[in-house]
């Protein structure tokens, strides 16, 4: 199986590398990682919860995506920042044949991808992982799983197409299969903004976030306002989800979600796709989400402070 993955960070290399080790042809899509990627020829997965490395070698790097082959299975692994530019990164990879696998956060991203995938078959992918990656080092503490979800004209067995691909990889991957794409999206919701906006806003991890009040409680309250949003879509959650969320990460340790580390290396955080469409949901349907709106105002306000200002 030919695979181009379109982002080479720890979402993209971490299920990328997978595939090459279960002996499949990838091709990866990289930017700011092209250099040392190339020049190692080879990168680290080490996994924290099981103590293993694996190391991947079998693998092709690119800097242009008009290198990319056409592909059968095309992972998309960007941030949501660059989705302004997905068109010209996708076309040369893609065909009518091709599976196109979206891994990233937020909502929305399906109904703005699909613009550009032309009759290939979208993949929602929504994956619960703890990864930090330095170069050609991926750090893994802990693996979760990933749900996919059918888009459009895609099927439960689209999904199963893809899960048979990583039947080779060299550690068992907790993969589930779902009717829903806006569930799983929703649901991931849940636990990115809170966690990812607060640990900003406080610069505390998410562990602490999730044990010591007040935060702890301020993680429910905006997680109630999501869940408001969600069932004017369509998509209901019960009270237990949310507790069994916030438990699960009381308990993973200390962690600080990508979008924390973004804005403190001065990089564009994602909140188009987390927060701003989700507002643009709430108004839509007439939902009032107080607290939500602050925190918003409150990112809006921090993002305007010269990155030489902030704290780290």
């Amino acid at each position: 199986m030919i695979i181009s993955v379109i982002g080479a960070g720890a979402l993209g290399k971490t299920y990328g590398g997978l595939l090459a080790l279960a002996g499949h042809e990838v091709h990866f899509l990289a930017h700011s990682e092209y250099e040392a990627l190339h020049t190692a020829g080879s990168f680290d997965i080490r996994l924290k919860e099981l103590n293993t490395t694996l190391t991947v070698k079998s693998f092709f790097i690119h800097k242009n995506p008009e290198d990319l082959p056409p592909s059968d299975l095309v992972i998309i692994a960007l941030k949501t920042t660059a989705n302004h530019a997905i068109k010209s990164l996708i076309t040369h990879c893609i065909t009518d044949s091709s599976i196109v696998l979206i891994l990233q956060n937020g909502i929305g991203s399906e109904e703005w991808i699909s613009q550009f995938t032309g009759k290939a078959p979208i993949v929602c992918g929504i994956s619960f992982i703890g990864a930090y990656r330095d170069g050609i080092h991926l750090d893994i503490s802990f693996l979760g799983n990933l749900k996919l979800a059918p888009f459009g004209e895609a099927t439960i067995e689209t999904c199963q197409w893809i899960v048979n691909a990583f039947q080779l990889a060299p550690i068992p991957l907790q993969i589930t299969l779902h009717e829903n794409y806006k569930e799983i999206r929703w649901q991931k919701l849940l636990w990115n903004i809170p966690f990812g906006a607060l640990s900003i806003i406080f610069d505390l991890s998410t562990d602490i976030l999730a044990q010591q009040e007040p935060y702890r409680t301020m993680v429910f309250d905006l997680m109630n306002e999501i869940c408001v949003v969600a069932k004017a879509e369509g998509i209901i959650f019960e009270k237990p989800v949310q507790e069994q969320m916030v438990n699960y990460t009381a308990q993973a340790g200390d962690y600080f979600p990508t979008i924390h580390r973004d804005y403190h290396e001065g990089k564009p955080i994602e909140k188009e796709y987390m927060f701003d469409n989700v507002l643009a949901i709430a108004k839509q349907h007439g939902c009032i989400v107080p607290f939500l709106t602050l925190v918003d105002k409150q990112l809006q306000t921090l993002l305007l402070i010269p990155r030489t200002s902030r704290g780290k």
